[in-house]
């Protein structure tokens, strides 16, 4: 850079997706010749700043950011399709995502932690082309981020460290993402103190400085109708004026109109970007004056999927009451070969499986013969003890409703293989206690025995010609042990035995109904097959699941039977539409069900024109086809999207293997609404059924 021409220096505001217009302006400051000698930026401009800084051009993080799934990125948890088998069968059963720790006879709470896992491996992943670089001013263009001290409240100017972990801090919302620590700080989002960071461009010895403000505008006085609204604006009124003072001291201010754009919209972001172009095209005239010929681009990489060092060996730190093995085991990128991101991905999901970590984290370390991957991981501070919660409530608006209330406990690293025990406790209409310990036998968690207890306390109901006729009581006591094999995430498979007693007593009938004592014992196995990205309302992958048990008088039981049944669900989803097909089947074969174990059918989810456990039989099959539309996405704090759709359900349930027949086959169609929350799934429903009859119903909360 010759003398002759001022140091020309950019502030990039924070403001949640509507940074992305700091894209567009960077694109028209290339296009008319307009030098960048150093940035700053706050939460989402430090990451425009950042990879623009690495060597990016505008075009490549248009490209980067269109394509990140920020539904993923925002929240809050580790993607599902990361997770074991084992933590998907937790998915959703709790409220909140809140887990507490037990500790010297004391609850410790996560700090309201979420996980960070996907956007911290985004950002590790898009700074790779920066590795080595200690001192952000080594960097193509000098670079710094900013964010807040939680402690102080002390603006923080990052400019040196890791920047994937700078960017982070700086970006680090408070209510979505955890606190990052740094040298001994608890750093939050930058935009709490100091939004657009016009002086810090300032210190890096700037003679010009153009801003870009991307925050929110405050709201007019008639618009303040709501509690959310108000709170955000006095959260506005007090950073206002610290972003006003900014704001004055730029020499060029750009201001891209983005009214109706929220910190957290995802639904326009590549019209967002261009009104940052056409805002920053409309101050030509004054960036036309700051314009030199000949300006360079910078050269960057947008799919660095491998990078050209060699890894040399792997360490593993933050390591205390997990065992080192079980990390190793889980680890597939291959000594004496160039990184390879696709692998290294998977290598963090599959510790992130163990679900003992509070982050996982990487870094390459420059050695002699290469570069050293050094996995840096944090153990949950809370942990061992786990304490979970979960709550359902079922209404049918007509006098029949339901509560349940879940209460887990469960004990991990109990040895150098991974053991946990884990115990339910069910309270409500079904009262349940379950108590299991699983003992993986090999570090990768490949193979596994486990042996359980439950004890249940159940109503069931019996219908005839769709009348109810009775109400009965049931309990049962059984114990399990099985053994099995994961699938890596995908899948897993157990066999094993059980036995216990069954009871049940009328409370609602005829005087003569009978009490019931059985003993249940015999053989069982399962086949899950899980690869949905959500258990609440799934928008893409499948379930399958196969499942038999042989009840067998030579263990004891007094009914012999067998009973064979299983299911397979795919979602498919292109924009705001979801399509979906679940098949289910059973049958008893040459036998004959008890009534306690028969196949039921109604509710919601199963031909809900009818009853709960309405339709009961020795054989079932259905067919559902459905469809639900994504009518609007929710703040990441409050969950995902609101749906509404419907689905037609055909099948039946058969007395008799000769009575089962396409001719005898019964239709029910369903019309509903469901929101996807972060206290789980809420769904409102209409089900009429072919024979005229029709119920709402009401579901809140996992169904566990």
């Amino acid at each position: 850079m010759g003398s002759d021409r001022p140091r020309i220096g950019l502030a990039l505001s924070g403001g949640g997706t509507r940074g992305l217009a700091h894209v567009g302006v960077l694109q028209v400051l290339e296009e008319l010749g307009v030098p960048i000698d150093c940035i700053a930026g706050t939460s989402m401009g430090a990451i425009v700043g950042g990879l623009y800084a690495v060597g990016y051009s505008p075009e490549q993080i248009e490209h980067e950011l269109l394509t990140m799934d920020w539904l993923k990125i925002f929240r809050g948890k580790p993607p599902r399709e990361s997770l074991s088998v084992r933590r998907k069968q937790d998915d959703n059963r709790y409220v909140f995502d809140l887990e507490l720790g037990f500790k010297n006879g004391k609850l410790t709470g996560s700090g309201g932690a979420l996980s960070a896992f996907e956007l911290e491996f985004q950002l590790q992943r898009l700074t790779l082309p920066a590795l080595g670089v200690e001192d952000f001013d080594q960097l193509r263009v000098p670079f710094r981020a900013v964010a807040a001290d939680l402690g102080t409240g002390e603006t923080v100017v990052l400019g040196k460290g890791d920047l994937a972990m700078a960017i982070r801090a700086s970006m680090s919302l408070p209510g979505v993402y955890p606190p990052v620590t740094l040298d001994g700080r608890r750093l939050i989002d930058g935009g709490a103190v100091t939004n657009l960071p016009v002086d810090v461009v300032r210190s890096m010895g700037a003679d010009v400085v153009i801003a870009v403000d991307i925050g929110l505008p405050l709201f007019p006085l008639d618009k303040l109708t709501s509690v959310a609204s108000i709170s955000a604006q006095a959260l506005s009124l007090a950073t206002d004026r610290l972003n006003g003072e900014q704001r004055a001291r730029a020499d060029l201010l750009i201001r891209p109109e983005l009214s109706g754009v929220g910190l957290l919209d995802f639904s326009a972001l590549d019209e967002v970007i261009r009104e940052g172009a056409a805002t920053a095209r409309g101050h030509g005239v004054a960036l036309a004056e700051l314009a030199v010929d000949g300006t360079t681009v910078p050269e960057g990489d947008p799919h660095p999927a491998t990078v050209p060092v060699s890894i040399s060996g792997i360490r593993i730190e933050g390591l205390e009451r997990v065992d080192e093995r079980l990390v190793s085991a889980r680890l597939r990128t291959p000594l004496g070969y160039p990184l390879h991101l696709d692998l290294l991905l998977a290598d963090l999901g599959r510790i992130v499986q163990i679900g003992e970590f509070q982050t996982v984290r990487f870094t390459l370390q420059p050695v002699a013969a290469g570069s050293e991957l050094v996995m840096r991981l944090a153990e949950k501070s809370w942990g061992p003890n786990y304490l979970r919660f979960g709550a359902s409530l079922s209404d049918d608006l007509e006098g029949s409703n339901s509560f349940a209330l879940l209460v887990s406990y469960t004990r991990t690293s109990l040895n150098a293989r991974g053991a946990e025990w884990r115990n339910d406790f069910q309270l409500g209409e079904t009262r349940r206690f379950f108590s299991e310990l699983y003992q993986p036998l090999s570090f990768d968690g490949r193979f596994f025995v486990a042996g359980s207890f439950e004890s249940l306390l159940d109503v069931t109901d019996l219908y005839e010609d769709s009348r109810k006729v009775a109400e009965f009581e049931a309990r049962s006591d059984v114990a399990r042990v099985s053994a099995g094999s994961q699938f890596g995430k995908y899948g897993e498979l157990r066999a094993g035995l059980l036995w216990g007693e069954g009871r049940s007593e009328p409370r609602v009938g005829p005087s003569d109904l009978p009490d019931q004592e059985v003993t249940i014992a015999g053989l069982e196995g399962r086949l899950v097959i899980d690869r949905l990205d959500s258990s609440n309302l799934p928008r893409h992958g499948s379930f399958a699941q196969l499942s038999a048990f042989r009840s067998e008088p030579s263990l004891g039981a007094d009914d012999p039977y067998t009973k064979v049944a299983g299911s397979f669900a795919s979602f498919a989803t292109r924009g705001r539409h979801t399509a979906f097909l679940r098949l289910q089947g059973g049958t008893a074969l040459d036998t004959e069900l008890p009534v306690y174990d028969q196949f039921v059918l109604g509710g919601l989810f199963s031909f809900s024109g009818y009853r709960p456990e309405e339709l009961r039989g020795q054989h079932v099959a259905v067919a559902r086809q459905g469809y639900l539309y994504r009518a609007f996405d929710l703040p990441p704090g409050l969950g995902v999207a609101m749906y509404v759709g419907g689905w037609l359900e055909v099948g039946n349930v058969w007395q008799r293997r000769q009575d089962v027949d396409a001719s005898d086959l019964t239709y029910s169609l369903t019309l509903a609404a469901a929101l996807d929350t972060r206290i789980g799934p809420v769904y409102f429903g209409y089900g009429y059924a072919e024979r005229g009859t029709g119920y709402f119903q009401l579901l809140v909360g996992p169904r566990f």
